[in-house]
């Protein structure tokens, strides 16, 4: 990409690309921190925040805002994450 960053971003945010190399680093180990941020429109109106493909799902977004109402951690971890294949 020939575009600066910020430009690019810019442009990821407006809808003008059809496809897109992004990405996003967690900074805890948190499933929340990839599931609300990234995936989650931006609060204020006009802007994609994080998620760039502006992707929605109502189903996603109750699972998620019923697990940030419980701080117990396994409780909310089996929530988020399927379960582990042996």
């Amino acid at each position: 990409m020939s575009d600066e960053w910020s430009a690019y971003r810019q442009r990821l945010q407006n809808g003008e690309t059809s496809l897109a190399l992004y990405g996003w680093t967690g900074d805890n180990g948190d499933p929340d921190n990839f599931l609300d941020c990234a995936a989650r429109p931006a609060r204020r109106r006009g802007s994609a925040g994080n998620n760039i493909a502006r992707w929605c799902n109502r189903d996603y977004d109750k699972l998620v805002n019923d697990a940030k109402l419980d701080h117990r951690s396994r409780p909310r971890r089996a929530r988020l994450l399927p379960p582990r294949r042996r």
